[in-house]
């Protein structure tokens, strides 16, 4: 008789024990009923970081950030970049990567940017230009790339440029310059020019800053841009760049030399050069 109240005893605690133990969390839960994914994919994304340090930036104006800036930001893209599923971010929020708000932000936007002006080289519409004196498809920030570039490396006056570049050239506003004449577009501007295919980390050098940069898609006519910063990552190259229609893009490049071939969302491009360019003393 007291054998068999023990085992009740016994039996009656370890269903006690269990109960406690399925009902600690709702029995929901513990089934999967209301299996929260994004919930679970947040947390997962928290603990993916969670030992990488805090990222932060002390300004999100480009020409105004520093070299350290400008890493963190290269790490912030890099922990970013991967969490996009069919062209969408998938954690959209700042601490699902141990990153700030602004450098969420910031980072967010170039690489939105990269891939909308990657894609604007493929929508070719009524968008020619000239080179060699053919008239070819070429896209992205109009014809006065050449003019746009010029006045932000030397701080001029973009529609003094573009005026004195069209007395230069015929149908500038139409066709733009041609890759050949470039040198004569800055010698026109004023500007000494020193052309350069070498990438160096803007740490070691800040030649590079406001250079005039030259890209080249596949298939269409070269682009000029500006060069905000270059980080070198155990040789893979982040050129920051910016046009009058993005103000950052980022392209990734595995070496210094150029020219060089890069990708982007399946767009081949080539980079070709880039200029330092300085004001003639009168």
């Amino acid at each position: 008789m007291k054998r068999t109240n023990k085992l009740k005893m016994i039996a009656a605690m370890a269903v006690s024990v269990l109960s406690f133990t399925i009902t600690g969390c709702s029995s929901d839960d513990f089934y999967g009923f209301d299996f929260n994914l994004d919930e679970y994919n947040n947390t997962n994304s928290l603990l993916k970081f969670n030992n990488e340090p805090f990222l932060n930036i002390s300004t999100s104006d480009f020409n105004k950030m520093t070299d350290s800036d400008y890493k963190n930001l290269s790490n912030a893209i890099c922990r970013i970049k991967n969490n996009y599923g069919n062209g969408t971010l998938l954690e959209t929020q700042s601490i699902n990567y141990n990153i700030s708000d602004s450098l969420f932000l910031l980072a967010y936007s170039t690489l939105e940017n990269t891939q909308n002006f990657c894609l604007s080289f493929t929508n070719k519409l009524n968008k020619r230009a000239k080179t060699n004196n053919r008239e070819e498809s070429f896209v992205i920030s109009g014809k006065d790339c050449v003019g746009q570039a010029i006045a932000y490396s030397l701080s001029l006056d973009i529609d003094n440029t573009n005026s004195i570049l069209a007395n230069k050239f015929k149908d500038y506003y139409s066709s733009g310059v041609p890759y050949e004449s470039l040198e004569d577009a800055f010698a026109e501007c004023n500007a000494n020019n020193t052309p350069n295919t070498t990438l160096y980390d803007t740490n070691t050098s800040t030649s590079s800053t406001k250079d005039v940069l030259i890209i080249k898609p596949e298939d269409d006519d070269y682009h000029a841009m500006n060069i905000l910063s270059i980080q070198n990552d155990n040789n893979i190259y982040h050129v920051y760049a910016r046009d009058k229609n993005y103000s950052s893009v980022c392209f990734d490049l595995y070496g210094s030399s150029l020219p060089r071939l890069f990708w982007n969302g399946g767009n081949k491009f080539t980079m070709v050069c880039y200029h330092h360019l300085t004001k003639k003393k009168p």
